[in-house]
């Protein structure tokens, strides 16, 4: 099982951020060479989940899944809905990070699978010091 992260909220936010710097960097490299940029959006959810390992003897595969995993899958899917917000988080996250992370709310939006709104907020950079 997973070890416990205290501050796993964080660390998911700003792993995004760096995903994304060195994305920009990639597709500086490859517009120099004529090749398309790539796009890559981000979701990030923070709730219950279970984790670990599910299959037969044949063949068994470590998974997670919950509704933080699908409600992370549908964020990342609404970032094509936001080109200019590639990393967007659920409130639970967004509520944890904002102290070390500029945020945008993006209001309430129904996602596929939930018949509840998701506050929806958009990562935009590294807080201030």
């Amino acid at each position: 099982a997973p070890l416990e992260q205290p501050y796993h909220e964080k660390n998911a936010v700003g792993a995004a951020l760096a995903m994304r710097e060195r994305l920009a960097v990639l597709n500086s490299q490859r517009t120099r060479q004529g090749l398309t940029a790539i796009r890559s959006g981000i979701g990030i959810a923070t709730g219950e989940a279970v984790a670990g390992q599910i299959g037969s003897l044949d063949r068994i595969q470590y998974t997670v899944i919950g509704d933080a995993v699908n409600v992370a899958a549908r964020l990342e899917t609404l970032t094509q809905e936001f080109p200019d917000y590639p990393i967007l988080v659920n409130q639970a996250t967004a509520e944890s990070a904002r102290e070390n992370y500029s945020l945008k709310p993006l209001g309430p939006h129904l996602v596929k699978g939930r018949k509840e709104p998701v506050e929806v907020w958009a990562v935009l950079a590294k807080a201030k010091s």
